[in-house]
């Protein structure tokens, strides 16, 4: 009988070291608890201090953002380029970006984050300058120009050949930020004008004053537009007014 719990009490004593030291060796604190094991938190994370993260506030190539607090070890994640995600460097910034923002996880599954400056960037806008060329200023360079019919050298237009009816010059910077610019070409004709019917929607920015430059037009093809405007000649009833015009180009 002695013997006999002298075994159970020795059996029990190693299955409790056994499990004692299942959880007071190495272990994964990112990885879950074994169900089979008791409930222990192996890395106390309901001790664990604020998670904080540190670095440069001007993002570059090579800029290394620390940890600290928390557990570790730490893991390292940016909105935009590539970091490391051990030592928290990073590299290859994005230039298409203003702000970027660098998180830090650590094992209790902490987050904390930081923005950064990543690039000092200007708005993008593009305008006519004369002599059939646009300029463009801020996002990012160098610029493209890109035009519906003809040739471009750059941002000007060097050939008008095949452009006919509404015609487009498209202008954007190296990070896609673009701005489209409109012209009509050939010789315009209306072919209706008179009253539209109610329903139909009226053409939004619309100038009062034939013939209708400063409309945003509604295209019915390649060589047709119409309008539908709240805007009436002086002695008509009618309660919207439709203007369809086709062209045609030598």
């Amino acid at each position: 009988m002695v013997r006999k719990s002298v075994s159970f009490l020795f059996v029990t004593v190693m299955v409790f070291t056994t499990i004692l030291g299942a959880h007071a060796g190495d272990i994964d604190c990112s990885q879950e608890v074994d169900n089979c094991l008791p409930q222990v938190d192996p890395c106390r994370c309901d001790l664990a201090t604020t998670l904080t993260v540190n670095g440069p506030e001007t993002l570059v190539d090579g800029s290394t953002y620390v940890a600290s607090g928390g557990r570790p070890n730490y893991h390292y994640e940016i909105s935009s380029g590539v970091i490391d995600s051990e030592t928290g460097e990073v590299s290859g910034v994005d230039q298409c970006i203003d702000v970027a923002t660098v998180t830090a996880v650590d094992a209790c599954f902490q987050e904390a984050t930081l923005s950064v400056q990543a690039n000092d960037l200007s708005p993008f806008d593009a305008g006519y300058v004369g002599n059939n060329c646009f300029g463009a200023v801020g996002g990012v360079s160098p610029y493209y120009g890109e035009f519906s019919c003809g040739e471009t050298n750059g941002l000007c237009i060097t050939s008008f050949e095949g452009c006919c009816g509404r015609e487009s010059m498209r202008i954007y910077d190296s990070c896609g930020n673009e701005i489209t610019y409109h012209n009509s070409f050939g010789t315009w004709s209306t072919i209706f004008s008179g009253c539209a019917d109610p329903s139909e929607p009226t053409t939004t920015n619309c100038f009062p004053d034939p013939p209708y430059t400063g409309c945003d037009w509604t295209y019915t093809g390649s060589d047709s537009r119409f309008i539908v405007t709240d805007w009436v000649p002086v002695g008509s009833n009618c309660s919207k007014y439709k203007v369809i015009q086709t062209v045609s180009c030598q």
